[in-house]
């Protein structure tokens, strides 16, 4: 079984770290307000084998300590309308 992860119409803030993270995992986020956390409001990573991918619409990631959204290593994000909405 595949790692999965759905958010919808969440509220994600004041976190110590990262609203979201998807870690070697498949997600959809949509329109979700993830904030004022610590370091970023969404964080697509893999520190492990195994890519992750988030698929985000109509969502926002603002005033975070760092990062509104990061993305790293081999992983994808597609923020609207690209290969991942298909």
């Amino acid at each position: 079984v595949e790692p999965y992860l759905e958010v919808d119409r969440t509220i994600a803030r004041r976190n110590g770290a990262s609203g979201v993270s998807v870690r070697a995992a498949t997600a959809v986020i949509a329109h979700s307000f993830l904030f004022d956390n610590r370091n970023a409001g969404l964080r697509v990573f893999n520190d492990v084998p195994g890519a992750a991918e988030a698929l985000v619409e109509g969502s926002s990631m603002v005033c975070n300590g760092r990062d509104g959204a990061l993305v790293g290593d081999q992983s994808t994000a597609d923020f609207g309308g690209g290969a991942l909405l298909s």
